[in-house]
């Protein structure tokens, strides 16, 4: 008789749905059991995970968090602190993260998150539109140290934001100046507002030049909705990766 898989949900659903979530998947695993209630925020799913040691976590990303000490993170960087901070204190417990939607590339700091979780080891990535049995199943197999991802496209995603940014930056219609460039780079590297990044360019301008170049940069790279916040994210996360022009 196989050992059975002992597993915990960490998700901010009501507590109902997702007890009867936990009955149903037990039932289909033939091997499973779900540890208790279901954790409701990060912090709840590390101390238990490190209190009860279940063998699988099934972790949504998006998830609240009430330390003080983190409440600057989003709630996907919640997620993500809490998964690999089981793998680093717990390893002998997997992470398998449990989503309404795939990763997506484009969105601010989801590359750093994903290749965060990644370095820590978890172990796949299954959306919350798949079957009850298809979630057993993945679960049983992170277990065995076997990664899972469904639907096929959610590996797919998860590698598109481990893979080298692909941006031509200075090729082709959405090249950038090299003025343009280097105010990305500041803003990269600082996150200064447009008068200290135009006073530091050489040969230095004001900020109202300042913010067009930012503004041009953020036109040709597909990021003019972009919030000041977010286009930080987007630039620490791409800037030092672009190639100056020669």
């Amino acid at each position: 008789m196989e050992p059975t898989v002992m597993w915990l949900l960490v998700d901010e659903t009501g507590m109902g749905a997702l007890e009867d979530f936990t009955l149903r998947v037990d039932d289909e695993g033939g091997g499973l059991r779900h540890l208790g209630r279901p954790a409701l925020s990060a912090e709840d799913a590390l101390n238990r995970s490190l209190a009860e040691r279940p063998d699988v976590v099934l972790l949504d990303p998006g998830l609240p968090l009430r330390s003080r000490e983190v409440q600057r993170l989003t709630d996907r960087e919640h997620g993500a602190w809490c998964a690999v901070e089981i793998r680093r204190q717990r390893p002998a417990t997997q992470v398998l993260l449990f989503s309404n939607d795939i990763p997506r590339a484009t969105l601010p700091g989801e590359r750093e998150r994903v290749q965060r979780m990644d370095a820590a080891g978890v172990i796949g990535y299954v959306t919350k539109d798949a079957t009850y049995e298809e979630i057993a199943q993945a679960i049983l197999a992170a277990a065995r140290g076997e990664p899972t991802f469904k639907p096929g496209a959610a590996h797919q995603a998860w590698r598109a934001c481990l893979a080298p940014i692909p941006h031509p930056c200075f090729e082709g219609p959405a090249a950038l100046t090299q003025r343009e460039h280097a105010a990305m780079v500041l803003l990269a590297q600082t996150g200064w507002g447009d008068q200290e990044i135009g006073a530091n360019l050489r040969p230095p301008i004001g900020p109202a030049w300042a913010s067009q170049l930012i503004r041009a940069a953020c036109d040709k790279l597909g990021l003019s909705g972009a919030s000041r916040g977010e286009l930080i994210v987007w630039a620490r996360e791409n800037c030092p990766a672009l190639r100056s022009p020669e």
